[in-house]
C-alpha cells in the first residue's frame, strides 16, 4: 500500500509595513543591535521596541513596534533576508550575535 503524500508547504517571507519614524521628543532612543551594513537597527524608546532602517528622505522608517519579542522576531527575519541577499551575491554576511543566538535556540 502506497503512503499518501503530504502536501508541500511553502514558507512565504512575511512582508513588513514600514512607517516614518518620528521621535516623540522625549526619552532616550536606545539601539540594542545593528545589522551588517547598518541596514536594520533593533531599537527601543519608552518601553516600546521596534526595528529602524534608513529612509530615502534622510530619516528613518520603523516596523515591528510593540513588545520586545515582536520586535526581535521582526529584526531576526529581516536580518536573515538581508543575509540571503549577501549570499546570493557571493558575499559573506557578518556575524550578528542576536540573530545567531535566536537561531541556535530555535534548533533546540
Amino acid at each position: 500500500m502506497a503512503r499518501a503524500r503530504r502536501p508541500r508547504t511553502v514558507k512565504l517571507q512575511p512582508t513588513f509595513e514600514w512607517e516614518p519614524y518620528e521621535s516623540p521628543g522625549g526619552g532616550t532612543l536606545r539601539v540594542g543591535h545593528t545589522s551588517c551594513c547598518g541596514l536594520y537597527e533593533l531599537a527601543s524608546l519608552g518601553g516600546q521596541f521596534f526595528v529602524l532602517r534608513p529612509s530615502e528622505e534622510n530619516g528613518y522608517e520603523e516596523t515591528g513596534r510593540g513588545v520586545y519579542r515582536k520586535a526581535v522576531a521582526a529584526y531576526v527575519i529581516l536580518v536573515n533576508q538581508h543575509r540571503r541577499d549577501h549570499l546570493r551575491r557571493g558575499e559573506t554576511p557578518e556575524y550578528d550575535s542576536l540573530v545567531d543566538l535566536c537561531q541556535e535556540a530555535h534548533r533546540r
